[in-house]
């Protein structure tokens, strides 16, 4: 696992681990080496380790914790350097030949510099590359990062494109659309947290790339999707914007100092200006909120607007799907809802997605991986929203932390 200091390992991959290793759905002879940048050894990895999972997984308990950490150890590596990597990936492997998983739970900006030291490093035939998102930062760094998979892991089977959306169980019970009757659609990622420590890879991403890209599209893709289809006949369905339209069809905000909702997860306290966050550059102009209009070019959806807004620090807590139909009704299929979670979490619908995920990955399954041409052509729908940005013609608006968003 390489990233396994970071916090998607403390608050995610450790706990669902932990509840595979319970289940005893974990191989045999099953070993977990952690990789980071810490000074390290392998008795301080695990006392960090346990720290994270008393506090992100105490419904399993101290003994299946434990066992867990019997089978972990750490290897300081700089993830870009394929020496390194050797070192600590290749050479733990029994006889340095047998086939691993490395998970890469790292920030973009060193995705594909740990993906070609991979490549140099040699892994065993059989092996798999588990990549999370955001997968690249545009069509062009997707493709080029899809290219470095191919030959780190030679065979589509042997990359794993991870977005946990598709292992939440609700994503499968979202009601299949074909347009009939609709006035509008909504998918939503609306969140009453705010960064809670996150603050430097967030702001390397912004709502768009952090959710909106990958997990927001999957979503729609799903309610989408039908039969017959693959997800990316419903990507290549939705209508590519001009920069002009991109302008008038967005809008992006960021959060200023206030209090947080009590709702969805958040404890009221107040947060500063995002701005002001610990590991932010304001000059990026990331955005903590992002609203885009889309369309699907068919006769049945034509007439829908497709609207995917995601946010921090709003005031209610909305991940789903609301559906407006033409008689004026609306329904929400909240994504959160029966969420089966064995880790006994505090963040229970994404642990229960991550226990999914690696069970796939670790049995050689694709159930939730993204498809190659999946990752390139979600970011060519995004590009001309992302270049009116840059352009400025979508001006970077604010809202108070804790309020509903920005009122225009």
């Amino acid at each position: 696992m390489l990233g396994a200091t970071g916090d998607l390992a403390g608050r995610l991959l450790l706990p669902a681990l932990v509840a595979l290793h319970a289940a005893g759905e974990l191989a045999p002879g099953f070993r977990l080496v952690g990789v980071g940048d810490q000074p390290w050894d392998d008795a301080a990895f695990a006392a960090a380790a346990r720290a994270r999972l008393e506090r992100h997984a105490p419904g399993l308990g101290a003994d299946a914790r434990e066992a867990l950490l019997q089978v972990i150890s750490y290897r300081q590596a700089d993830v870009r350097d394929a020496a390194a990597l050797r070192t600590a990936v290749v050479a733990p492997a029994p006889g340095g030949a047998a086939p691993i998983a490395v998970y890469l739970a790292l920030p973009t900006h060193v995705m594909a510099d740990a993906v070609h030291a991979l490549a140099l490093a040699q892994l065993p035939m059989g092996s798999r590359i588990a990549v999370e998102k955001p997968f690249g930062s545009d069509a062009a760094s997707a493709a080029a990062l899809n290219a470095l998979l191919s030959r780190a892991a030679p065979g589509e089977a042997s990359d794993y494109r991870v977005d946990h959306t598709l292992g939440l169980p609700a994503l499968a019970g979202l009601p299949r659309l074909t347009g009939a009757g609709l006035s509008r659609l909504e998918v939503l990622f609306e969140e009453t947290l705010a960064l809670e420590g996150r603050a430097a890879f967030y702001d390397r991403a912004g709502a768009l790339r952090d959710v909106m890209q990958n997990h927001m599209i999957q979503m729609l893709c799903a309610v989408a999707v039908q039969p017959g289809e693959q997800r990316s006949d419903v990507l290549r369905r939705i209508r590519i914007m001009d920069v002009d339209a991109a302008a008038g069809s967005s809008r992006r905000a960021r959060y200023t100092a206030g209090a947080l909702s009590a709702d969805g997860g958040a404890d009221g306290r107040a947060v500063p200006d995002y701005a002001d966050e610990d590991g932010v550059d304001a000059s990026r102009d990331t955005e903590t909120f992002a609203e885009v209009t889309l369309h699907l070019d068919s006769l049945q959806w034509s007439h829908v607007p497709i609207v995917l807004r995601a946010g921090k620090a709003l005031a209610r807590r909305r991940r789903g799907v609301l559906v407006v139909r033409a008689d004026g009704t609306d329904e929400l299929f909240d994504l959160d809802a029966g969420a089966d979670n064995e880790a006994g979490a505090d963040n229970e619908a994404e642990v229960g997605a991550y226990i999914a995920v690696l069970r796939d990955l670790l049995t050689w399954g694709s159930e939730f991986s993204v498809a190659a041409d999946e990752a390139e052509l979600a970011w060519g729908i995004f590009a001309p929203v992302l270049q009116a940005w840059r352009d400025g013609r979508v001006p970077l608006g604010t809202y108070v932390a804790g309020s509903g968003g920005p009122t225009a």
